[in-house]
């Protein structure tokens, strides 16, 4: 499984001047997208190792349709076997067990 806490710092176009950060308009764009299907091949390739799942950023909002953009890419360059984890920010509520 792979699961993004950032990217490098080419993601988004950034120039070196810019403040590294969380910040979503960076990492939700194409080259995001290139980032995590080499990472894939690059595993598959020099470790053959196969992702059985991929998620998007820990812990933080996302894109849908960024998250559909993903599952194409890997569908076309040979990851189709691999799983989006779509989100992990799901706001639970706590449910009381008593009541």
């Amino acid at each position: 499984m792979a699961l993004s806490w950032g990217v490098p710092g080419w993601i988004g176009n950034r120039s070196t001047a810019d403040t590294p950060g969380r910040n979503a308009s960076l990492f939700f764009t194409d080259d995001s997208i290139l980032y995590h299907v080499r990472y894939a091949a690059g595993l598959k390739k020099y470790h053959n190792v196969s992702l059985d799942w991929m998620g998007v950023w820990n812990e933080s909002p996302f894109d849908p349709d960024w998250i559909v953009r993903l599952r194409a890419a890997l569908d076309t360059t040979g990851a189709a076997s691999t799983k989006t984890i779509a989100a992990d920010n799901v706001y639970w509520v706590h449910m009381d067990p008593c009541c």
